[in-house]
């Protein structure tokens, strides 16, 4: 005995005085050591004379050093001098209090993982923290716990130079019982030293910012030596779904032996469904002498007639539980608020309460952009209530379990929740490498379930656990799916990466297509599938939303799913002239942490404007994804996104259609899983003329006060259809419009309001309060809203009459430059035929333009999509050269002046891209018409936009249009409504964090602009055949300058503004993490010609209405004319291989080569041609030429090539390309060098794009022709797979004059 307590002495004083020698954080079987079993009933909130809290955020001694071997030894101890130490707040991330820098990464860890499963030690950081506690003499007969919610990855404990413990898992909360190193009444000193990485950070490489410190609040407390140490409460429902099943276990502890039996009772108390009495249960249980230790109390309560608990309904009640003694005297209690429902899975639906519900949901990252990881009460609710004004349902937790307040308020407010636990691993990928297939793993994975679970078992709102992300399946997984059931069968379970394994209750497959959920859907399945994740917002993103839900409405056993993410995790920083926001600060020597970000040419800005920093930002060298942390549906400080609005219609869980345009008959789909319409009200009004509305701003679209006809009383129960119709006297007035000019709307709009908002009603006219659209105050103020466009009688077309013009259009040349005049106009044209100027009164309205525009700044989707800017800068739509190839002028037609330009556009490889014709029309009146009919080469597969794009003066800071309130594109345009709006012209472009394509509208028929005075100097309209209405968008900066800014504070005024008025433009998308724009959506010319007219008006008049849209003119001259060159003629195969290519990129060379069609840069399975590591060597023959009609040689040829470039995926333009050629197939030059554009080993060109080589062949009469490609050798020093071999890869082969 003797010599087994001089081994735990030892042992003691090792631990308490070398923490150097820890080895605790490199192995994987330790992820705590004496830390308390985790369990519900942590009283840190509770004020009764039972308890003592303490809470200890705040300011701590803080000591940081950038290694683990160089952190203190000794610094627990309480004679240590910390004087020359600083302070950290606590909770704190070190990185933001200037400890270190911010690193984000995505799918990798943010160290060397070689030695999985041990961390390394250099640039693993250790911070070491102190406080001094006064503990009150009166805790001395209690039991003293320390509480600390989450630190990463792991910490050591100490209490007045005892060690206490060790624990991981980052995101629960660790207790310690510290009773017997605690001096009651003295000063005590707590220590705390926090790691960076851990073996446990494995499991914590989520996608988001890798921050470090103390998360989460540090709490200390004591309790009764008797005590509630946990409870497990089952708040169910009886089968019936009426009456509740109220199933309680009581874990009691008794830590002090008693001289005799003692007998006790559990209460439990909770009000009655008036809240006006308490309904007292009691349940005897004594503790033996002379005994310590626990025992369990289980009972279960059926209470009739309870009110259930839903997120519609978020019914929740007041449940005590006491400890008394014989004496009926309370010794302990434990308050917690309980709701009644009952989850489970059945008949392969989820179903709550035995109805299936639609999940609504959205993925949620802890951030602030000033804290990071630390969230206040004040940013949870505002995060909740602005996802239920929004009709999200649902909260998923990713990937941890959240702060245990954010719970509470889900209970309370009504929100469904996925608790995951803190797992993700996703760097060691999904295969045999994963951790889900170490069984040394094993213990940890299971332990990190069990810390959510007991932690959060007893929250109503939890309806689905998650094991947690994206780290294979294995046998860890395996076993902790089988804890978790054996725990709770009262909810299921969730695994992304089972797929359709055993260890998962609900297909939770991410980034499906809807081909894939209808696929899926189509036969009986057992198990519901909800998307864990889909629709990636990163971005102007969310295209194709509304597609998603279609299908998911269509199948049962589709329930939804959650849209990644909320919050764009953005970190709020100043230029270094500008004050400190908390991330602009240094350590304790002065030394700047990286926080002053670069701009891309490497120069720091010197703006002094606040923006969000990401990826890559806080140094050069630091590992980066750069702004893949940036994909909410809200910017780092909650501004929604415009995608929100999207999301908000197509979540809305009710559907009005017309059925019976004449009748006003209408179809109502009531898409609640609980509520009954009758708790709504359903308002319509009627606008006869929606452009000679007054104009209100966007924001306040659904604002209507006094403009409200009536409301249809509506009944409809949860799942229902049913039908309604509008009063007779609402069909008479429409009967009785008059017959109203083309281009004016008239239209029904309905809006579904929460009864509990409606203020009352006065005469004819129901008034309700609502504020702004976003007001956290209402979350479910307007719950629904439809529009519908009336079939009213119109007036035939007449072209306007401009006969009060008395002006003449006059015209001189001054060089180069066309003037034309007319009244107070004047145009200036330069000698390309391109307006240069348009003046009102001498002073400039538009500064340059209109010219074609097919560009927009490409999107983050844009950027990876195949159908996306790869193509596009393919193509060379970002650098056309336009060229005139004929103009004329026509002053005596119908007293207008006409100019007409016929031109073509080139790439920068000298492809013909577009032939136009612009016909330019000035009339008396000064308007401008422009029409334009546009031939796409028929190489060119799609583009981004057809459009117009013209600089306007800076003075025109007012935008009018009638059109849709919400920016909407194709495959994102729920949302829109219809109205007459006006907003200031800053106000239209939305700033995402990085800049890219923003501000368009839809369903615009004209847009104004104002000067500062509000005078209207210019209208702008767009037309065309099918052409109901067009798009717009207005910003100031130029496009190239949103392409280059890599945060907003690069975005420069240009001093003018940017005004682009576009015919069609491609959808959106979700291709950062999901599908891309649908075939649908993108932007072609079917037919190869589109024809469209852009109408100008300066002054203050709108005469649009009434104008004709003239038949596009015969264009078979044009095509005649852009063929003037010798053709091919015959069919034969150009293409022998001399070197054979690598599977699976070798197949139909003699189509993919010659077809003229250029290959998907995004997707080398659509159009290419591969060899890996070898060259690739190839003979073309040329074929058969007719020139005018007759068998010809051409003189030369030119031999064109395309290559991909694109290091990242291993493929490279050759390194060396050489060409010979032959009359006779056999005997050939000596082969000539094509010239390279550039090296393309080096790192300098690793941009991806398409390479277009080009070659003259002086000789005539050249049949053959052999191209050899060399590839760059192996994979450069400088390239993540440095040695490997490289891929060249191919599309084309043109050989022509």
């Amino acid at each position: 005995m003797k010599k087994h307590l001089l081994y735990i002495i030892i042992c003691s004083l090792c631990l308490g005085l070398s923490a150097q020698t820890f080895t605790e954080w490199q192995d994987p079987a330790v992820f705590e050591v004496n830390k308390l079993y985790p369990r519900a009933n942590i009283p840190q909130n509770c004020r009764d004379a039972m308890h003592r809290v303490s809470i200890l955020d705040g300011r701590w001694t803080f000591h940081y050093v950038p290694n683990a071997d160089e952190r203190p030894a000794d610094f627990f101890r309480t004679d240590y001098d910390d004087s020359g130490w600083g302070t950290i707040p606590v909770p704190g991330n070190w990185e933001l209090n200037g400890y270190g820098v911010p690193v984000y990464v995505n799918t990798t860890n943010d160290f060397d993982n070689s030695q999985l499963p041990k961390v390394p030690v250099k640039g693993n950081a250790v911070g070491s923290y102190r406080k001094w506690v006064d503990i009150d003499k009166t805790w001395e007969d209690k039991q003293v716990i320390l509480n600390i919610g989450g630190a990463k990855s792991c910490f050591y404990l100490w209490v007045n130079g005892e060690f206490v413990g060790y624990s991981e898992d980052a995101k629960t909360n660790s207790e310690f019982d510290i009773t017997k190193f605690v001096r009651f009444g003295e000063r005590n000193l707590i220590a705390l030293q926090v790691f960076k990485w851990s073996d446990g950070s494995y499991f914590e490489c989520q996608d988001f910012w890798r921050l470090s410190g103390i998360e989460r609040g540090i709490t200390l407390y004591a309790q009764p030596k008797t005590h509630i140490l946990d409870y497990k409460v089952v708040a169910d429902l009886d089968s019936t779904y009426k009456n509740g099943v109220l199933d309680v276990e009581v874990t009691v502890e008794n830590l002090e032996p008693y001289d005799n039996t003692q007998h006790f009772i559990i209460g439990v108390t909770f009000p009655d469904l008036h809240n006006e009495a308490l309904i007292i249960y009691q349940y005897p249980f004594e503790i033996q002498k002379n005994t310590i230790g626990k025992q369990n109390v289980h009972y279960q309560i059926i209470i009739p007639n309870i009110r259930p608990w839903s997120a519609e309904h978020p019914h929740l009640e007041s449940v005590d539980i006491h400890i008394m003694n014989n004496f009926n005297n309370t010794i302990d209690v434990a308050s917690l608020k309980i709701g009644f429902r009952n989850i489970r899975i059945g008949n392969g639906q989820l179903l709550v309460n035995g109805v299936p519900v639609t999940i609504r949901g959205v993925n949620r990252h802890e951030h602030d952009p000033q804290t990071g990881h630390v969230m206040s009460r004040e940013r949870i609710i505002q995060d909740l209530r602005l996802m239920k004004a929004n009709n999200i349902n649902t909260v998923r937790t990713s990937h941890y379990p959240n702060c245990p307040e954010f719970y509470y308020w889900c209970d309370y407010l009504g929100l469904y929740v996925i608790d995951e636990a803190n797992a993700e691993s996703h760097a060691q990928g999904y295969g045999e490498k994963s951790l889900a297939k170490r069984a040394d793993f094993k213990e940890a994975t299971v332990a990190r379930v069990r810390n959510m679970y007991e932690r959060d078992k007893n929250h109503p709102c939890i309806i689905v656990w998650s094991l947690g992300n994206e780290s294979g399946n294995g046998v860890c997984y395996e076993a902790a799916y089988d804890w978790l059931k054996a725990k709770d069968s009262t909810r299921p379970v969730q695994y992304e990466r089972a797929l359709y394994d055993r260890n998962t209750d609900i297909v939770a497959i991410m980034y499906p297509s809807a081909d894939y959920l209808s696929k899926y859907a189509q036969k009986k399945q057992e198990r519901p599938f909800i998307m864990c994740e889909y629709a990636h917002a990163m971005g102007n993103s969310c295209g194709g939303l509304s597609n998603y839900w279609d299908t998911i409405y269509k199948y049962p056993q589709l329930q939804g799913g959650c849209i990644w993410d909320w919050v764009d995790q953005g970190l709020l920083i100043t230029g270094r002239d500008g004050a400190n926001n908390g991330l602009l600060t240094t350590g304790r020597d002065g030394a700047n942490y990286g926080l002053l970000t670069t701009g891309r040419d490497g120069a720091r800005p010197v703006s002094t404007e606040k923006y969000y920093a990401y990826g890559g930002d806080f140094g050069e060298n630091m590992p980066s994804d750069g702004n893949f942390c940036i994909n909410g549906l809200v910017d780092p400080d909650r501004k929604p996104h415009p995608q929100l609005a999207e999301v908000r219609k197509v979540y809305q869980p009710v559907k009005i259609e017309m059925v019976d345009p004449e009748g006003l008959r209408f179809r109502i789909i009531n898409r609640f899983d609980f509520s009954n319409l009758e708790e709504y009200t359903l308002l319509y009004r009627l606008r006869t003329d929606v452009a000679h509305e007054p104009p209100i701003h966007p924001n306040d679209f659904l604002k209507v006060i006094d403009q409200i006809l009536g409301s249809v009383p509506i009944a409809l129960a949860p799942h229902d259809t049913g039908y309604f119709e509008l009063p007779g006297i609402v069909v008479d007035s429409i009967e009785k419009l008059d017959p109203i000019a083309p281009g004016r709307d008239v239209m029904l709009d309905f809006m579904l309001i929460d009864k509990n908002f409606m203020d009352g009603a006065a005469t004819n006219h129901i008034h309700y309060h609502f504020d702004k659209a976003a007001d956290e105050s209402n979350p479910n103020h307007v719950v629904a809203y439809e529009q519908f466009k009336l079939p009213v009688p119109k007036r035939k077309p007449q072209a306007a009459n401009f006969g009060f013009f008395t002006d003449s259009v006059t015209y001189h040349w001054e060089d180069d430059t066309l003037i034309v005049n007319v009244g107070k106009v004047e145009m200036v044209f330069d000698k390309d035929v391109h307006i240069t100027t348009i003046k009102k009164d001498g002073n400039p309205v538009v500064v340059d333009g209109p010219r074609l525009n097919f560009w927009r700044p490409p999107t983050d989707n844009d950027e990876v999509d195949g159908h996306g800017a790869l193509l596009w800068r393919r193509i060379g739509l970002d650098n056309l050269t336009w060229k005139v190839a004929n103009m004329s002028m026509n002053d005596r037609w119908s007293d207008d002046f006409l100019i007409t330009v016929y031109r073509n556009a080139e790439n920068e490889n000298g492809e013909s891209v577009f032939s136009v014709y612009e016909d330019y029309q000035v009339k008396p009146s000064g308007d401008i018409r422009v029409n334009y009919e546009i031939v796409r080469s028929e190489w060119v597969p799609s583009f981004p936009k057809i459009g117009v794009q013209m600089k306007v003066s800076d003075e025109l800071v007012t935008t009018e249009w009638v059109g849709y309130a919400q920016e909407t594109y194709k495959d994102r345009q729920a949302c829109g409504f219809l109205g007459h709006y006006e907003a200031p012209t800053d106000n239209l472009f939305h700033h995402y964090v990085r800049p890219q394509a923003a501000g368009n509208r839809m369903g615009t028929r004209y847009v104004s602009l104002f000067n500062k005075e509000h005078q209207r100097m210019l209208s702008a309209r767009l037309s065309g055949w099918h052409l109901k209405d067009f798009q717009f968008s207005i910003y100031p900066y130029d496009d190239e300058n949103i392409e280059q800014a890599k945060h907003t504070n690069g975005l420069k005024r240009a001093g003018s503004y940017t005004l682009n008025v576009d015919y069609d433009q491609s959808g959106l998308g979700t291709a950062t993490c999901g599908p891309g724009v649908a075939e649908r959506d993108l932007v072609k010319i079917e037919n190869r010609v589109v024809s469209m007219e852009l109408h100008l008006q300066l002054g203050e008049n709108v005469f649009f209405e009434d104008f004709f849209v003239d038949q596009s003119k015969n264009m078979d001259p044009l095509f005649a004319r852009c063929i003037n060159f010798p053709v091919r003629i015959g069919s034969w195969d150009p293409i022998t291989l001399l070197t054979k290519p690598t599977a699976p990129y070798d197949k139909d060379a003699d189509t993919i080569l010659v077809d003229e069609k250029i290959g998907n840069p995004a997707d080398y399975r659509e159009g290419w041609f591969g060899y890996f590591g070898k060259p690739m060597t190839i003979n073309y023959e040329t074929g058969r030429w007719i020139c005018n009609g007759r068998d010809c040689t051409p003189d030369s040829l030119t031999v064109t090539l395309s290559f991909a470039h694109h290091p990242s995926q291993w493929v490279f333009m050759p390194q060396k390309v050489l060409v010979s050629y032959s009359k006779n197939g056999k005997e050939f030059s000596q082969p000539e060098e094509v010239a390279l554009p550039f090296d393309p080993a080096l790192k300098e060109n690793d941009r991806p794009r398409v390479c277009i080589l080009r070659h003259k062949i002086p000789s005539s009469g050249v049949k053959f022709i052999r191209i050899e490609a060399e590839p760059v050798e192996k994979l450069p020093e400088w390239h993540a797979a440095a040695g490997e071999k490289t891929w060249i890869m191919t599309d084309e082969i043109q050989v022509g004059r």
